[in-house]
């Protein structure tokens, strides 16, 4: 069952975005629709909720939360087509300004990146991209749907982890065991969209591991690029952003550790980049003389420069 609010701009997402779970992960749609049935799971949107279970069966995404979502996955294809375009490479210096009519995907990130602002009231800027009905392959509306889904599915499954490991039934006392069940329900989501990618046409084309780990890697990106301009760190319901996002990396997108990077360690690359882009942003500089040996050395540092 889903329940959509009305007066959204990404109103013509909402139902694929809860489609989202079945069709980023196909070779195990059956096994999900059969799970939802039995937990009697609803959908629902309300524009001023973040994402959660309120209660046992009922998965709340927020819709202004889920405005912001596309606007992060608009403006994060955009940020990997231009370093792609310049053929980026570890040490280059990447020219954002070389195209001016290319700039309106930084003020999408900056309004996207307001930490807590979840209100009707604050609409989507009517000068930025905004998402439109079938955009045409092969252009910037077209790729960030495209990752809004795939971000959005990992986080609905998040949702369903709590629910298929009863996490309502337990006793939360501590914040230890709060994030217990965080992680419990990012290796739920993680390992159900991963586990079993070979399953999918044939199993031979890795792009579709990359494409899933990217998306998954994509979602705790957006939570961790808050740290950056505002370092929260554990919370009492949540453990550290930037630990959940190297503990999905660490367990289920282990680093190849050959000397030319494999296309399965793209996610690796993807969230180097945007954590990067942000720690610029905010004046701060990650870089050690010698250099680096592995993309996780990197996103070590990162992390402790937030």
């Amino acid at each position: 069952m889903l329940i959509i609010p009305r007066h959204s701009v990404i109103s013509h997402l909402l139902r694929p975005l809860v489609e989202a779970p079945f069709r980023i992960a196909p070779e195990r749609a059956a096994e999900l629709l059969d799970l939802t049935k039995r937990h009697d799971i609803v959908f629902t949107f309300d524009s001023a909720s973040q994402l959660n279970v309120p209660e046992p069966g009922r998965i709340v995404f927020g819709a202004c939360e889920a405005e912001r979502l596309w606007a992060a996955a608009y403006a994060y294809s955009e940020l990997l087509a231009i370093i792609e375009e310049q053929d980026g490479h570890p040490g280059s210096v990447i020219d954002f300004t070389v195209d001016p009519s290319r700039q309106t995907w930084r003020g999408l990130l900056s309004w996207a990146m307001r930490r807590g602002v979840r209100s009707e009231d604050d609409e989507w800027p009517l000068h930025l991209p905004k998402p439109t009905p079938e955009p045409q392959a092969g252009t910037p509306m077209r790729a960030a749907t495209e990752w809004f889904l795939t971000m959005g599915g990992w986080m609905l499954l998040h949702e369903l982890g709590h629910v298929v490991n009863d996490h309502f039934s337990r006793s939360l006392v501590t914040d230890a065991d709060r994030h217990k069940c965080e992680y419990e329900a990012d290796d739920w989501a993680s390992a159900w969209l991963l586990d079993g990618w070979r399953s999918y046409a044939g199993g031979s084309d890795e792009r579709v591991f990359a494409k899933r780990s990217i998306g998954a890697a994509l979602a705790l990106c957006v939570l961790t690029s808050w740290e950056v301009y505002d370092r929260q760190g554990d919370c009492p319901t949540h453990p550290d952003p930037a630990k959940r996002l190297l503990h999905f990396l660490d367990r289920f997108v282990p680093e190849s550790g050959e000397r030319q990077a494999r296309i399965t360690d793209a996610a690796w690359y993807v969230v180097m980049i945007v954590l990067q882009f942000h720690l610029v942003n905010a004046g701060r500089t990650v870089q050690r003389p010698e250099g680096y040996r592995s993309m996780r050395e990197y996103i070590l540092d990162a992390i402790h420069a937030l």
